[in-house]
């Protein structure tokens, strides 16, 4: 499976259009992403479509969830922003979208995995910057991220 990785920086056009990079295309099956506003870190959180269809599937069963669950899945699914590409690998930032990152000229393209972020440069390169000194006061090392999906410390509890 391919994954989103890497960190590539891309004009935005006065259209408000940007491409994808190439890299990040390349592992999409849909040619389409869903954006949704990252409170937390003022970022674009960006979906593989066939990731929100899986996750739409995932709450079918309405009688597994709580009621708190179920608002926040209203609410994600309300804030969800389809982009679809042009011919030249754009898509296109809408007014609400470019705001809530505070998105200008330029946007970061930042690989998670099995999504990706849009970032304001500088303010990637602050978040960037505290990470590192966090990681460096902590001697965090990538390789003891969890594998398997198994939470530490009670999975933040």
């Amino acid at each position: 499976m391919q994954v989103f990785t890497g960190t590539w920086t891309n004009k935005v056009d006065r259209k408000r259009r940007v491409s994808v990079p190439a890299q990040f295309r390349a592992v999409l099956v849909s040619p389409q992403v869903m954006l949704i506003p990252n409170q937390a870190v003022q970022a674009i959180d960006c979906w593989p479509a066939e990731r929100v269809a899986a996750l739409s599937e995932s709450l079918d069963d309405q009688n597994r969830f709580t009621a708190e669950e179920r608002e926040l899945a209203l609410l994600t699914f309300a804030s969800f922003r389809p982009a679809g590409f042009d011919a030249e690998g754009r898509i296109m930032l809408s007014d609400d979208v470019a705001e809530a990152a505070a998105l200008e000229e330029t946007v970061a393209f930042v690989g998670l995995g099995k999504t990706f972020q849009i970032w304001n440069p500088d303010k990637f390169a602050a978040h960037s910057a505290a990470l590192a000194r966090k990681a460096g006061q902590q001697k965090f090392n990538p390789l003891s991220l969890p594998l398997g999906g198994t939470p530490r410390n009670g999975g933040g509890k």
